[in-house]
Order: C-alpha cells, then structure tokens, then sequence
C-alpha cells in the first residue's frame, strides 16, 4: 500500500483507487481516467524566498498565478521548484505525481478556492499510475492547509481568460 492510501485509512478518510497508463501532466490523467479536467488536482512545488518548499493544488484545467500564490504564503517571491530539487527533496513521490495530502508534504499547502465547490477530486497517489478520488472537504476541512484564489482560467489553445 501507497504512504497516500496508508496515510488517508489512518486518518478516516475514503477514497477510490483508480489504476490508469502512465500519465505525465494532470490533463492527461482527466483524459486517461476520463473524468472532467477541473476535476483533477495537479499539485504545484513551490520554492519561497525562504528557500523553503510549499504547494499548490490547482485543477488540471486552471493555470496557477505565482502572484496569487505568493501573497497566499505571505512570501515576498516564489518560483516554481525544478524537477533536479523534487527528485532529491521528494524521492518518495514520482516527479508529477504529488499528491495535495497536507501531512506528508515538506511544506505548507494552498488549495485554489475553487477546489472545494467540487464534492469529488482525482489526484495522484505519489505515481503516475495510480490516482485516488476522494471528498474535498474530507481532504481539505480540518487538515492544515490555506484556501486561496490561485488560478486563471486557460482557453484550450493555452490562453489565460
């Protein structure tokens, strides 16, 4: 069993397991699992003026803005973490594949705001083969994380609205 699934039994939250191919970005996995983008959470890896990690957890569809993202850390600047930094600093999760788990993240956790007017998400179990579905708000309510505005909205053709 995942640290996640170990994690989320611990704690008394439910979730569904669901094994796809391999997926490299969170719209591939919405695709692969066939569930709507907005759906899926891709967990963003931030670096603060701190040098200290923190995390985003948008939807797949939305484009996360650093400016949003720095002022709900209260940091003077961000900048997104490198895969060189994940792969040392998180060997325990596979490079895109970080889950928005609060307990087992090096560091603090936004959740863009829109996030929690969904019942259900779909995010990473820590690999890019596995994916879990579980409540929002058993997810986020009660655990230490910020809700925040952190996105834009993207046009198919990568435009922000």
């Amino acid at each position: 069993m995942s640290a996640v699934k170990d994690h989320l039994e611990r704690v008394g939250i439910r979730y569904h397991s669901l094994a796809h191919e391999r997926t490299y970005t969170a719209l591939d996995e919405a695709g692969e699992l066939h569930v709507e983008a907005h759906l899926v959470l891709k967990t963003i890896a931030l670096v603060t003026d701190r040098d200290e990690y923190a995390f985003a957890a948008v939807p797949a569809d939305r484009r996360l803005d650093l400016n949003l993202a720095r002022e709900a850390l209260g940091a003077r600047r961000v900048h997104l973490a490198t895969e060189k930094e994940l792969a040392r600093d998180l060997p325990f999760f596979e490079l895109g594949a970080i889950p928005p788990v609060p307990d087992l993240l090096p560091g603090p956790l936004v959740v863009d705001a829109d996030v929690l007017g969904q019942e259900g998400v779909v995010f990473p179990a820590g690999t890019e083969t596995e994916s879990l579905r579980v409540n929002s708000a058993d997810l986020f309510l009660g655990e230490k994380v910020t809700i925040a505005p952190l996105t834009q909205a993207v046009l198919w053709a990568g435009e922000p609205v």
